[in-house]
């Protein structure tokens, strides 16, 4: 076998083979990260317990979970599973909510702090994980929550994804105007950082989920109270 043939056969074994690895890591259909499902729950377990394949900053971790859960791509998904006709979404803008999924009862379970009241290491309860990273608490689910206005009520469409194992919950609620007492974003502080949350009052009841404070959820919530007091 002379050397043009050896090499020839080592390209046609890379070509084959570094294809079929490289596609594991390439977008597939429904998922928005370069990840497959498998890579992205070993990606995160890492960057909770391991350590070793920490990103190289909390921003990029941050954005890889974004873009795995992709909040925008589940717009047409939430108007289905409410059962909702675009046309009626003439109130107001449909808006998301998102952000790292507390569960308290867990946190609190697990709590390992110093005095100061900042986490030292690791928490974590079963498959769920938590972590402060630069005044940041992130865990291990992410909840991304889509809210819909029509004449005549507030619907919801929630979707909490579990960032360590193929797992989602969902929940859909729906609220008539007149039903609705408060819409405002508050701050709870958990493990000494503040976390936000969108806060929905009803009458007897409330419905609560976690949000980024920007421009957009702003003015959004704004909006919302512009519209209750038709109802006041």
């Amino acid at each position: 076998m002379n050397t043009i043939t050896v090499i020839t056969i080592i390209i046609l074994i890379i070509v084959l083979f570094g294809g079929k690895f490289l596609s594991q890591y390439i977008s597939k259909p429904g998922l928005k990260a370069t990840f497959s499902n498998y890579d992205f729950y070993r990606y995160v377990n890492n960057y909770f317990i391991e350590k070793w394949i920490t990103p190289k900053t909390q921003a990029e971790f941050i954005k890889n979970v974004k873009n795995f859960c992709n909040a925008k791509s589940l717009k047409q998904e939430a108007i289905d599973a409410l059962g909702l006709d675009e046309s009626e979404l003439i109130e107001i803008e449909p808006i998301f909510f998102e952000n790292f999924y507390l569960d308290l009862d867990k946190i609190e379970e697990q709590a390992n702090v110093n005095s100061s009241g900042f986490l030292t290491k690791l928490a974590y309860a079963k498959d769920y994980f938590w972590k402060i990273d630069n005044n940041v608490l992130q865990t291990s689910k992410y909840q991304v929550t889509w809210l819909f206005c029509t004449q005549k009520q507030v619907c919801i469409y929630e979707k909490t994804f579990n960032l360590v194992k193929d797992e989602t919950d969902t929940l859909t609620q729906q609220y008539l105007w007149k039903h609705i007492t408060s819409i405002a974003a508050v701050t709870n502080k958990v493990k000494n950082q503040k976390c936000d949350y969108l806060e929905i009052g009803v009458t007897g009841d409330k419905y609560t989920c976690v949000m980024e404070r920007n421009d957009d959820t702003n003015k959004a919530i704004q909006a919302i109270k512009r519209k209750l007091v038709e109802f006041a």
